[in-house]
């Protein structure tokens, strides 16, 4: 998450940051002033006036870009070289850099992309055929199909540093062969937003209003998706026959959870009991909807992240194995259901009411004293992983 990296690297003494975004606007000046950001760049990879262009664009990207990229890292070569056709401006920004950061929490791999021909992993190679050194920031990795694994290794292996947040990462790094060298191992980034956000209250004190966030990243099926917002409608509907308001907390800033959410409150049957926060807030805005609700349904694993954070109790939806692996940190196994495409009906009742019978006020200070000692390492992992960045030799860098 930008914002907890940006404060951490300010602890560590750095001021003056360049941001690649791809929608700018939805920060006002005065946050990124306060977080020292100096300029805002967008994406390497350029916008295109029509789905026609764009369309075009990556068939060629997928064909001849990926194939030339992968060439270009293994053999060593710099950006400069391979005359990339990338925004102008996010090229001037990676050849003005003294280090470069990749975060965002889950980009290296093919869920999303079969070729990984996404607009983040464009940018991660042109970062990596880069001067600077490249640390890929609290990262998780995978899974990688066969097609692709080629490109993330030359991506990986010209990283000066990755780490990984979860153990399932780094199993993936060690099979795709990067070298053990450049592998830091941290947790989730966002834990040290928990001194963010301090909640007024204890869960007991709080309104009865459960916090909901879908997770709409990958396709389903038509039949998938309808068993999804079945379930997840059912389930609102039942919490709100027992006193209950759901408050839906959109994970995607471009608002493309909406429709999901919408499907999900008109199966519930009960619209007035539901209501959606804005999904453009600002982070701070954001993580203090997490810190308001009773406890938190989430789907998105970012979701689940900020519920732990802030020490508000969350039944977890699993998607993938990283939400297990938070859960557990925390203590919670218990309250984390594998849910792709959905989760089963029963299991999904038998966790809420599991959850609402325990101690929520007990979990929630659990919960903070995790978030805190897990803060502590952050702080400790990026500024080891940092100075390793920094001190990398040429010889582990342009291999």
């Amino acid at each position: 998450m930008l914002v907890a990296l940006l404060r951490d690297m300010a602890r560590l003494g750095y001021r003056r940051f360049t941001v690649s975004m791809d929608r700018s606007d939805r920060w006002a000046a005065d946050a990124l002033d306060a977080l020292s950001v100096q300029g805002v760049v967008p994406w390497g990879w350029s916008r295109h006036r029509s789905r026609a262009e764009a369309r075009l664009r990556r068939l060629r990207y997928v064909h001849l870009g990926i194939p030339r990229l992968t060439r270009a890292l293994e053999r060593g070569h710099r950006l400069r070289d391979i005359g990339a056709s990338a925004d102008p401006a996010f090229v001037h920004a990676l050849h003005s850099a003294d280090l470069i950061i990749s975060v965002g929490g889950h980009r290296v791999t093919t869920l999303l992309s079969p070729n990984l021909a996404t607009c983040q992993a464009h940018d991660l190679a042109l970062a990596a055929l880069s001067p600077a050194p490249l640390l890929l920031w609290s990262q998780t990795v995978g899974p990688v199909a066969p097609s692709a694994h080629r490109f993330v290794r030359a991506i990986l292996n010209r990283a000066s540093v990755v780490a990984p947040r979860d153990a399932d990462s780094v199993s993936i790094l060690g099979q795709l062969g990067v070298d053990g060298c450049r592998v830091v191992e941290t947790v989730d980034s966002a834990f040290s937003l928990s001194d963010l956000i301090e909640p007024v209250c204890c869960p007991s004190q709080r309104p009865p209003v459960v916090g909901c966030a879908v997770y709409a990243g990958m396709k389903r099926t038509p039949r998938a998706l309808e068993e999804y917002v079945s379930v997840l409608g059912s389930a609102i509907a039942s919490l709100a026959d027992r006193g209950h308001s759901i408050r839906f907390i959109p994970m995607s800033h471009d608002g493309a959870d909406i429709p999901t959410i919408e499907r999900v409150i008109a199966m519930s049957r009960c619209p007035s009991a539901c209501s959606v926060a804005d999904p453009a807030l600002a982070e701070a805005d954001h993580l203090a909807e997490f810190a308001r609700v009773r406890w938190v349904l989430g789907h998105k694993t970012h979701s689940v992240i900020l519920s732990l954070a802030v020490g508000t109790p969350v039944l977890a939806l699993a998607y993938h194995p990283k939400t297990h692996y938070f859960m557990e940190q925390f203590g919670l196994s218990a309250h984390c259901l594998d849910a792709w495409p959905a989760p089963r009906a029963s299991e999904l009742s038998d966790a809420i009411v599991r959850l609402s019978s325990c101690d929520l006020n007990a979990l929630s200070r659990g919960m903070r004293s995790t978030a805190h000692r897990l803060a502590a390492r952050v702080r400790r992992d990026l500024a080891q992983a940092v100075a390793a960045a920094l001190e990398a030799t040429g010889d582990c860098r342009s291999r």
